[in-house]
């Protein structure tokens, strides 16, 4: 995966801040930064660990979707040997068994301002945008998966 896409940069420091912020140890073995082929070797690495991860935050749908996959190969059960959280929410989660906790993004208000920025752009409205950073609350969907 490439390590510098801004979400995954800002997830990861994110994960960082917190840990130390609460007083935990943070331990870079669980942090793990693998093109999506490379997930579900990566996993079984992890929690071959002396002391392996209790829980699991996917950084994106495609990565979760491989965690769900090795889970299910290995019958590993959710959240019993392994507690999940994904992002995105995706169309699944609700209906997967467990019930699957995600954190979800506002998809239709960030594709609008995406839509309002290029409609801009197409009309040569000049407005000066450049650096600027658009942010939108993310919701966590508590269910079943923790």
């Amino acid at each position: 995966m490439l390590p510098n896409i801004t979400p995954r940069m800002e997830r990861t420091t994110g994960y960082k801040q917190t840990i130390t912020e609460n007083g935990l140890s943070l331990r870079p073995e669980y942090i793990a930064n693998v093109e999506t082929t490379n997930v579900r070797d990566h996993l079984r690495k992890m929690l071959a660990l002396r002391e392996p991860p209790d829980a699991m935050l996917a950084l994106n749908d495609l990565v979760l979707v491989e965690i769900l996959h090795y889970m299910k190969e290995n019958q590993l059960q959710i959240p019993k040997d392994l507690a999940i959280i994904g992002i995105d929410d995706v169309t699944f989660a609700s209906v997967y068994n467990p019930a699957l906790t995600t954190i979800a993004q506002p998809a239709f208000a960030m594709g609008k301002k995406a839509a309002e920025l290029l409609l801009e752009k197409i009309s040569n409205i000049t407005k000066r945008r450049e650096g600027i950073v658009y942010r939108f609350e993310p919701k966590i969907m508590r269910r079943d998966s923790v």
